[in-house]
């Protein structure tokens, strides 16, 4: 089956194989600049001559490759020498990262559009996954898929940290950025296929908490900041929170004390700096997350001026900005993975109800054309 042979075999070339980022071809920007279209471009059947194509391509559900819809492929065939006829396909956009990662951003074009392939792949696993949950009616076929996979993914891990720490010889940051970006996100594919899997999973489970760690044992925070501290963008209280806090990191490995310019990527988790003369602390939410999740989504989608939205951003950065500036009744910080899924269009489940008591109704305070 289609899913389970590709499901993790992009993250294990860019680990060691073709997409490797210290390949010379990555020397240039033509060299990365159709990573995903190359990625995801398959040879997916070879059909014996007096074959129906069309009946074939009619028939197959190649959504399980890792597509939202058929609209986003295209497929295309083509007779080869022995006369057989061997079927294409392609993708005809890019998916953008749902999943909010705390991910240093390293902005260089080869960082950049090795992040987004990445981010790219992790959609498509996910896809895959979800295709396959939904559609296997064999549940001793599922139990054999879902252990193949987190093994297979563990063994990537494995791969990529033992490259993480070889390419430190090197002296690309790019490289290192990279192979660092990697290990990320085989993380969060443990972790996704843990969660989505768990009924069918053998246990022990790793914890994402653990997983860090193991990362930060071959890059530690002291290296990442010495690398990267002149050019990362991130929300510092949500890096603070996931990669020390909440692992197994002590501050001890991080610098004793760093520059001004440092403090564009780690704040102290009591203050936030901003761009005056002040500090400000974060702000009690004393009413619930989803009713200050919607006020922000109302300002982001339904009221406009002429110049635009009336607030303009990524739902990303978005969720970065509520979690850095906002703290529970119990002083305590708001769940990042809440904020997440409040923000997501789809997950209308959580969101808080239209004619909610509670719900914050801006409609009186703008003119609309309705």
């Amino acid at each position: 089956m289609y899913h389970e042979l590709i499901h993790v075999n992009t993250y294990c070339e860019i680990a060691n194989g073709r997409f490797h980022p210290g390949l010379t071809r990555y020397n240039h920007p033509e060299g990365f600049s159709n990573l995903v279209y190359e990625a995801n471009t398959l040879s997916v059947a070879v059909l014996p001559e007096d074959a129906n194509i069309l009946e074939y391509i009619e028939t197959h559900d190649f959504l399980s490759l890792g597509y939202k819809s058929r609209k986003d492929y295209s497929i295309d065939y083509r007779q080869l020498p022995n006369r057989k006829y061997e079927i294409e396909i392609r993708p005809n956009k890019m998916y953008q990262l749902e999943d909010a990662i705390d991910i240093p951003q390293y902005e260089t074009p080869k960082c950049v559009s090795f992040f987004e392939f990445m981010g790219d792949e992790f959609e498509r696993i996910k896809l895959r996954a979800e295709w396959v949950l939904v559609y296997s009616n064999d549940e001793k076929a599922l139990m054999i898929y879902a252990n193949r996979q987190l093994q297979k993914s563990k063994k990537l891990f494995a791969d990529a940290k033992r490259e993480l720490r070889e390419i430190q010889l090197g002296t690309s940051r790019d490289n290192i950025y990279i192979l660092f970006v990697l290990n990320l996100f085989v993380v969060r594919t443990i972790v996704f296929l843990q969660q989505m899997f768990s009924p069918y999973i053998n246990p022990p489970l790793d914890s994402k908490e653990r997983l860090l760690y193991e990362i930060f044992q071959e890059l530690s925070l002291r290296k990442v900041f010495r690398l990267f501290r002149h050019c990362l963008a991130i929300s510092p209280t949500v890096f603070r929170k996931s990669f020390i806090e909440n692992t197994c990191v002590s501050d001890d490995i991080m610098p004793q004390a760093f520059s001004e310019s440092s403090k564009t990527f780690l704040y102290s988790s009591k203050t936030i700096e901003n761009t005056g003369t002040g500090q400000c602390e974060p702000i009690k939410l004393n009413g619930q997350v989803n009713v200050l999740v919607d006020i922000f989504t109302q300002l982001l989608e339904k009221y406009r001026t002429p110049e635009g939205p009336f607030i303009e951003t990524t739902r990303e950065n978005l969720e970065a900005f509520i979690v850095a500036n906002f703290i529970d009744r119990n002083s305590k910080p708001l769940s990042s993975y809440t904020i997440h899924t409040l923000l997501k269009p789809y997950r209308i489940d959580k969101h808080i109800k239209q004619d909610s008591p509670k719900r914050i109704d801006l409609s009186g305070f703008f003119e609309t054309d309705e």
